[in-house]
């Protein structure tokens, strides 16, 4: 089980201002090569011709304009920029059919009425101190049946905009036709607050013109840049219920990532966006010292992986490869136009679609697929569990992010560089590095240690969940022995991740406290039928499974399956043997109490993130202290608590996929359960939910935890974390 992260993606277009309407494939400003858009020279040995689209014949439509001018350049095609007119001509260019907007309603509906644990809460106001609006997405759904669309995007569009109006990143309709690029301006912002209680946003750095960096953003398409990056944050970014932490994820923030220091890839998201945007530009008003200028910068498309600009020559091509479910019966698609543009110039849109409210989505990193580790059930048998031995489960644990696992993913970006940073800590020395986390000494206040925990999840960095075990383990022993009195957990920008990773953390630190939130079902009569079906079918995995769960509060194993439809599933992941079972093995006693403590995050620690610290936080009464969002607003300890997320259908084949699951169990010709859809679709959604231990009845997905303390971000913290650390610190008892 896992509280997820997530993930997340957005929306931007290209302008045709200075008579270039006639668009030249360029190369990633970051790239070592690079075409003249002034003259046709060039540095690379391409044909040189007076317009590379004079040598692009039988233009049909929008996705053969890309196709070929990424043939005529002759380069990777992830060093390319395209027009956004191009995107959005390819793919305006899908006719609407009332069949899949039929199969796709009614798929998201069963989906939510069976499976989605939180369908109650949606239509709930959210409790003080969150900001999103309440709503029937049932009803809403059954509106979108009625409205006329212009094309198959649009309606796509409407869809995005009313799943993740629900603010839950574990949840989205992320569509695989069109997320195929990514959109970026190549700059970052910032926001700081100045001595006198003014809150700025600022340029972080800028890719085209490193003059920029720091000036004073005052307005942005004419209105205060202040008031535009929160309107952003509060329609478009959907990773937190909290709108403080959506601010802090629409712009710049730095982050451990894979090993490296750099913006975090889920941060920026008002510059960098995987859905196409609105508009062709963006206009800023910059105040760089004593002088002020007007920048109108264009957004740039980029192709996510290189390899797919040689998987389509045109619009029929590139539905099938992309838009087509190979599972679902879909009829072709074939484009609305078969005309080609007059000479080079654009193709016109005849109408604009509706704006795309996705965001960035969290918590999806490209890799390769991990080795089977084993689960078995508790050894503290029961009894009436039957004669034979503990039922051993081999499959890829479910409790690891599951876009992390496998080669494809579909959420991966072109950052063109933007997200590199060499990043300086000041003031503290690394004393350890863990993979999941690195351990630090500040050098001003040598008895602080701090353990930045940047990841949950084990993949691709170990074998084993014992092998994270021990990596984890002898980071806070080393941290431990240099002899730091007081100790730091920076939980910032934290996507989750594995629960039992979370749950190991949470048990080193605190023994004399069970480490985990207990969760539960939701129960529906499809999850009931589900559940009851696994002792018939005795599947090799099914989620449905009781004895993936422990008793609460006991951490028993259950009796059997009427015991845990009696209690509605409620209870916790089955992890409590391999967690104990390592640390009596490595026994290890770290010298740091409760008061010796601080949880330091900027909110956007998810999942099982959010499992370490709000359990420390309600259990131990940990210190919290906050860092960004806005200025004496309190900001959430963490978000997207959720419980668990599945997966509807599963591009890579494995475990975590709804289908296969309810396939193997005997139920795909069920009324109740969702057919494929119609088209390719990737849809995560949450299916259990956490709750307090000591408010049982409070559901953690929908209860504001703000921290304790806050911190602002200045031009000096904001890229240099330690500076954060050592202000962190003040809050720490003496």
């Amino acid at each position: 089980m896992r509280f997820f992260l997530i993930t997340f993606s957005i929306l931007l277009l290209l302008a045709t201002q200075g008579g270039q309407s006639a668009f030249i494939p360029t190369l990633s400003p970051t790239s070592t090569q690079s075409i003249n858009l002034e003259t046709t020279d060039t540095e690379i040995s391409l044909p040189k011709p007076t317009n590379l689209d004079d040598n692009i014949t039988n233009l049909v439509d929008g996705c053969a304009i890309i196709h070929n001018k990424f043939k005529a350049a002759n380069i990777s095609g992830q060093d390319l920029s395209f027009p956004v007119s191009d995107v959005r001509s390819c793919y305006n260019s899908f006719k609407f059919d009332d069949n899949i907007r039929t199969g796709t309603i009614d798929t998201i509906k069963k989906i939510l009425n069976g499976f989605y644990v939180f369908i109650d809460q949606v239509n709930k106001p959210p409790e003080p101190g969150f900001n999103f609006d309440s709503f029937d997405i049932l009803k809403e759904l059954d509106s979108l049946s009625k409205k006329e669309y212009n094309d198959d995007f649009e309606f796509t569009t409407d869809v995005i905009n009313l799943i993740i109006k629900m603010k839950d990143p574990h949840t989205f309709y992320f569509p695989i036709c069109y997320t195929r690029f990514t959109f970026t301006q190549q700059l970052a912002l910032y926001s700081i607050v100045t001595d006198d209680g003014s809150q700025l946003i600022k340029v972080f750095k800028d890719n085209l013109d490193s003059s920029n960096k720091n000036c004073v953003v005052d307005t942005i398409d004419g209105n205060p840049a202040l008031d535009v990056i929160k309107q952003f944050a509060r329609d478009n970014v959907f990773v937190s219920k909290d709108l403080g932490v959506r601010f802090n994820m629409a712009l710049a923030s730095l982050a451990s990532f894979k090993g490296n220091l750099q913006l975090h890839p889920r941060s920026s998201q008002f510059n960098i966006r995987l859905i196409l945007p609105d508009k062709d530009s963006i206009t800023y008003t910059l105040k760089c010292g004593s002088e002020t200028k007007t920048v109108v910068r264009e957004w740039m498309a980029f192709i996510n992986n290189g390899e797919d600009l040689n998987s389509f020559s045109d619009s029929s091509s590139y539905w099938s490869k992309f838009c087509v479910n190979p599972s679902a019966s879909t009829p072709s698609q074939p484009s609305k136009s078969t005309q080609p543009p007059k000479s080079t110039q654009l193709l016109k849109k005849s109408t604009k679609p509706p704006k795309s409210t996705i965001s960035q989505l969290p918590g999806r990193s490209r890799s390769s697929k991990p080795k089977i580790l084993q689960r078995y059930k508790s050894s503290k048998s029961r009894s009436k569990l039957g004669n034979s031995k503990p039922k051993q489960y081999d499959y890829v644990d479910r409790r690891q992010r599951h876009r992390s696992q496998n080669n494809f993913d579909p959420l991966n970006m072109n950052d063109v560089n933007l997200f590199k940073e060499d990043v300086v800590f000041s003031d503290a020395t690394l004393v350890a590095d863990a993979k999941l986390a690195r351990f630090y000494k500040l050098n001003s206040k040598n008895n602080i240690g701090v353990a930045m925990i940047s990841t949950e999840d084990p993949t691709d960095l170990f074998t084993s969940d014992d092998d994270a075990f021990t990596s984890l383990r002898n980071g806070f022993k080393s941290l431990a022995d240099t002899g730091v009195t007081k100790l730091i957990l920076d939980l910032s920008n934290n996507e989750g991740g594995s629960t039992t990773i979370a749950h190991f953390i949470n048990k080193i630190l605190f023994p004399a406290t069970y480490p985990a939130f207990p969760t539960d079902w939701s129960l529906t009569d499809i999850k009931k039928a589900a559940i009851e079906a696994v002792d018939v079918k005795n599947p090799p995995f099914s989620l449905f499974d009781c004895n993936l769960y422990l008793t609460s509060p006991d951490a028993l194993p259950f009796n059997s399956t009427d015991e845990f439809l009696k209690v509605k599933g409620f209870g916790f992941e089955n992890d409590k043997d391999q967690i104990d079972g390592f640390i009596n093995k490595n026994p290890i006693s770290l010298p740091w109490n409760a008061t010796d403590m601080a949880i330091l995050t900027n909110g956007y620690c998810g999942s099982a993130c959010s499992s370490i610290a709000l359990h420390i936080a309600e259990l131990n009464d940990v210190t919290t202290v906050s860092v960004g969002g806005f200025q004496k607003i309190p900001l959430s300890v963490s978000s997207f608590a959720g419980g668990e997320e599945f997966i509807f259908t599963d591009p890579n084949n494995g475990f975590e996929d709804l289908v296969k699951d309810l396939n193997r169990l005997g139920l795909s010709d069920n009324k109740q359960t969702p057919q494929q859809f119609p088209t390719n679709i990737f849809f995560p959604f949450t299916i259990r939910r956490a709750f307090s231990i000591k408010n049982p009845d409070q559901i953690l997905e929908y209860s504001f935890r703000p921290a304790k303390n806050q911190i602002n971000y200045n031009d000096q913290n904001v890229r240099d974390l330690s500076i954060v650390w050592g202000q962190a610190a003040n809050f720490l008892p003496v």
